[in-house]
């Protein structure tokens, strides 16, 4: 009975890892696809770019990678809630996979997520994904999975 129960819950969280991700995508994918040049010429990605990178990084176990593009990004774009959206995402889905530090990556995905609240608002949020995504964000950092 024991065995079936630890399947069971690994089942649980692969599902939710899964669908982690899935969410992360439809909500940071939504975001504009754009290049601009900045002033010195040369171009600069646009978050939607930018999301990329962090979703494929992620797919890929490149957790410490995807987080420094998003950061990178925040460098020139500081009130971005997506970006902040998305780390949060990926210290959460790191967390699953990491047990020993996963006390460590649920607080630092709470603190992303509270500035991504910060800088929702309903003019650019009106149907309230972002708010959903946060909400999603501290149920899940809420919960114990620990195996």
């Amino acid at each position: 009975m024991r065995i079936y129960h630890r399947s069971y819950k690994r089942r649980v969280v692969g599902v939710v890892g899964t669908t982690l991700l899935a969410v992360a995508a439809v909500v940071l994918g939504s975001y504009g696809v754009t290049v601009r040049a900045s002033q010195s010429g040369t171009k600069q990605a646009e978050p939607h770019d930018v999301v990329s990178q962090m979703v494929n990084y992620t797919k890929q176990g490149r957790y410490d990678d995807a987080i420094q593009i998003g950061l990178q990004s925040l460098q020139t774009q500081p009130s971005d809630e997506v970006i902040y959206e998305g780390i949060a995402t990926i210290y959460l889905v790191r967390a699953q996979k990491d047990s020993e530090l996963r006390e460590q990556w649920v607080g630092r995905a709470v603190s992303y997520t509270e500035k991504a609240l910060a800088l929702n608002s309903r003019d650019r949020d009106v149907a309230g994904l972002h708010i959903f995504q946060d909400a999603r964000s501290f149920e899940l950092a809420g919960t114990d999975n620990r195996f």
